[in-house]
């Protein structure tokens, strides 16, 4: 929680790398439904990237 926080940028560059390496398109991750800040924080800094965040019972990220 506080990573996405505090080092937002840094943690989606984290995921860019890791999802390059590993040829895949999607990448899941599990995010509390209690981290409202958090699922903010990272929905606006995917957004300048071009990438979106899905919504459901889990976060989806897909990459254009």
């Amino acid at each position: 929680h506080r990573v996405m926080l505090e080092n937002t940028a840094e943690f989606v560059e984290g995921i860019k790398i890791i999802r390059q390496a590993l040829g895949v398109r999607r990448v899941y991750i599990g995010i509390e439904s209690n981290k409202a800040d958090a699922i903010s924080r990272l929905y606006k800094v995917l957004r300048k990237d071009s990438m979106r965040l899905s919504a459901s019972s889990r976060w989806r990220i897909e990459y254009a």
